[in-house]
């Protein structure tokens, strides 16, 4: 049994899912008295498949009531996603605090801002409707499966359509955190009705303010560090093996591999133009689902959300979402489409600073470069479909070098990982960004 089917299993048989728990979630969903219903029967079952999910259990939920005024019943369809605090490696990211904070928050701010400003009905996430700290980080939301939402494939990525529906929505979401930052930062606080996320002494809440981690300063211990490290080294283990990759393995084991495995940690500073807005932080598949009819599209995960470029959300939706063969071929046709929809956000929602131009988003594209060079190990969160079971709490604590062993050679001999590496890698070193992590 794999650690977090064990972590399942603890949790529901726990005393966290009692009946005040679901009904709290029906009245606070339905905006009825507790007394005005009762629960008759709940189903629950996994939400995600094998290898989908690393850091959080995510259940589906069908709560079944009956009203006692009137002769009805009615399902309710929620997600249930929890983490336990116990897990030290985890908590310490502070991810379940920040993700209550957006909910709660910047996304009911930057969703009135749009309605306000530009008379538009945006939404950028699920509603929520209960929050508890202990003894599980626990939130509730809306099921969006059970309204016709779908997570695409994760390892076969979004087309070029599909990538521009959802940049588009990036750029809005982005265009307005950027309006609220500068607007706090000029003491000049918008007025929406909506609650604004800013301390009483007018300073921007601490849980964003920091970098897309928000974890103590990496050191060579840190659990987190070293994983990633012993990634980038079983990587390079494995490439010199493919055959024809030896150029590139060449090239990368002249990488900082501290730096490559830590790299994330500094990412919080806007442009160079002084751009600054709140970047979702973990953009990849898993993470948006997608509505066709009618279209619409939702971000959901935000626990690693921080202020800073724009391109930082950019490079990881590139090099984890997008097909294979497009990724490469449409790079400068999707960062040219994802730039004029985001001026145009800023117009509208009257943004009254400097708006970078086509070249200076550019120039800052290539100072991330080392976002999108550094993920080609990790690749394999998004590409990976063995059938060798994996989370990051067992490349963390396991100590036995066969289990290990087996893990890492089942993730890097993948074939669908094999095949975006390879389709990635000519690309990064044609654009001169395979040097981006080269020790000077």
């Amino acid at each position: 049994m794999s650690s977090q089917e064990n972590q399942l299993t603890e949790f529901l048989n726990s005393d966290s899912l009692n009946d005040d728990f679901f009904s709290d979630i029906v009245a606070n969903k339905l905006n009825i008295p507790r007394n005005d219903f009762k629960v008759k029967l709940v189903f629950i079952t996994p939400a995600t498949g094998k290898n989908d999910n690393y850091a959080s259990l995510v259940l589906r939920s069908k709560i079944r009531i009956q009203y006692l005024q009137i002769d009805k019943t009615e399902l309710i369809d929620v997600i249930i996603k929890a983490s336990q605090t116990n897990y030290d490696e985890i908590s310490e990211f502070t991810v379940f605090e920040r993700e209550k904070f957006m909910y709660e928050n910047p996304i009911k701010t930057f969703e009135a801002l749009w309605l306000e400003k530009a008379g538009e009905e945006i939404y950028f996430g699920p509603k929520t409707y209960k929050f508890t700290k202990s003894p599980y980080e626990i939130i509730v939301m809306d099921d969006l499966m059970a309204e016709k939402y779908e997570m695409l494939d994760r390892k076969e990525g979004l087309s070029l359509e599909q990538s521009k529906i959802f940049l588009k929505k990036l750029a809005k979401f982005h265009a307005a955190g950027a309006v609220c930052f500068q607007k706090v930062r000029i003491n000049y606080p918008i007025r929406i009705n909506s609650n604004f996320f800013i301390q009483k002494d007018g300073t921007l809440d601490d849980c964003l303010d920091r970098n897309c981690l928000s974890a103590p300063k990496p050191d060579i211990n840190n659990p987190f560090t070293a994983v990633f490290i012993r990634i980038f080294e079983e990587y390079m283990k494995v490439l010199r093996t493919y055959g024809d990759c030896d150029f590139y393995a060449d090239k990368i084991s002249k990488w900082d591999k501290f730096f490559v495995a830590t790299c994330y940690y500094y990412e919080s500073k806007p442009m160079k133009c002084g751009l600054q807005v709140l970047n979702h932080g973990d953009v990849w598949t898993n993470n948006i689902m997608f509505r066709f009819d009618p279209l619409e599209v939702l971000l959901i995960d935000y626990q690693l959300c921080f202020w800073g470029s724009p391109t930082y959300d950019i490079w990881l939706f590139l090099i984890l979402s997008v097909q294979d063969e497009i990724k490469a071929e449409k790079f400068d046709e999707l960062i040219e489409f994802y730039y004029h929809e985001l001026c145009e956000s800023l117009k509208k929602l009257d943004y009254d600073h400097h708006i970078p131009s086509l070249d200076e988003f550019n120039e800052d594209i290539m100072d991330k470069a080392h976002i999108g060079t550094s993920f080609v190990p990790m690749l394999f969160f998004a590409k990976y479909s063995s059938t060798v079971d994996w989370d990051m709490e067992i490349l963390i604590r396991e100590t036995d070098e066969t289990v290990l062993s087996k893990i890492y050679g089942a993730i890097f001999n993948d074939p669908v990982f094999i095949k975006a590496t390879k389709s990635w890698l000519p690309f990064l070193e044609q654009r001169g960004f395979l040097d981006s992590l080269i020790l000077k």
